[in-house]
């Protein structure tokens, strides 16, 4: 009979064991855990899964990396407690906890950061940035606001070689009132094109969701068999359709970027 297993055995390292053949697959926080398989029709539902896998986990991504440093206040609202949220597509990639500003030696009033967060580039019109004021068992408001275009970021990230982050001192306007100036927002931005293993993972993407596939495809029974061969083609379905968004994502970018520099890829 056809064996195939997919074995853990370093962290972000599988081995994938087909017909007597071992085949590195690598990704961090893969959710298969498949073990002990035999049978032919269980080796091409394993296989479908392993195969999805890799194919998304290969896929090229732009990976965002953003320096927060800090954030500089009104005194409108020196005295409110406040958090950043970063977001893409209405989508919430990162935010701090809530705090005050307290008057920094310089003399304004002054939120420090200082947290490097990741974001992998799902397709976006713009990086958002928001003051926000939290309320308990409701939504926060928000306090001011600034919204970056994406062509904007990629342009910047190619004229200044990827390389380097770039620092932006980015304002944060009041809503409904463009011109009033509420805050400022140092932040360093850094682009550059990894796989999507090497980005994070599935755990690194937020527009885009897949079923878990069955922990094992080893079943003594027809029944149970067609319910996990439903779900391991609807995880492949899920993959696919996630490949080709990363595909879009990835393609817009280099077309409104001209050309994303390609930084080595030195992440294990």
């Amino acid at each position: 009979p056809v064996a195939q297993t997919l074995s853990f055995q370093v962290p972000g390292w599988a081995v994938l064991h087909l017909d007597g053949r071992a085949t590195p697959v690598r990704f961090k926080m893969a959710q298969v855990v498949l073990a002990h398989l035999s049978g032919k029709e269980q080796a091409s539902l394993a296989a479908m899964v392993a195969n999805s896998m890799r194919k998304l986990l290969e896929e090229d991504v732009l990976l965002f990396e953003l320096g927060f440093r800090h954030i500089d206040v009104h005194e409108d609202l020196a005295k409110q407690g406040l958090k950043l949220k970063f977001r893409m597509s209405g989508v919430t990639y990162w935010k701090s906890e809530a705090c005050k500003a307290a008057m920094a030696k310089d003399g304004p009033w002054r939120i420090g950061l200082d947290t490097t967060e990741r974001a992998v580039f799902e397709g976006a019109e713009a990086l958002d940035f928001g003051l926000f004021r939290p309320r308990c068992w409701r939504s926060s408001t928000t306090a001011a606001s600034c919204r970056v275009p994406m062509a904007e970021v990629l342009q910047r990230s190619a004229r200044e070689d990827g390389a380097c982050a770039g620092a932006w001192n980015l304002e944060l306007l009041a809503p409904g009132a463009p011109n009033k100036v509420l805050g400022s927002l140092v932040v360093d931005i850094r682009v550059k094109s990894l796989k999507l293993f090497a980005a994070g993972g599935l755990a690194a993407l937020k527009l885009t969701t897949l079923p878990t596939p069955p922990e094992s495809i080893r079943e003594d029974n027809a029944f149970a068999l067609e319910n996990n061969a439903r779900d391991i083609k609807a995880f492949a379905e899920k993959a696919a359709t996630a490949r080709q968004r990363m595909q879009d994502a990835f393609g817009a970018a280099m077309k409104a970027k001209g050309a994303v520099p390609v930084q080595p890829n030195q992440e294990n």
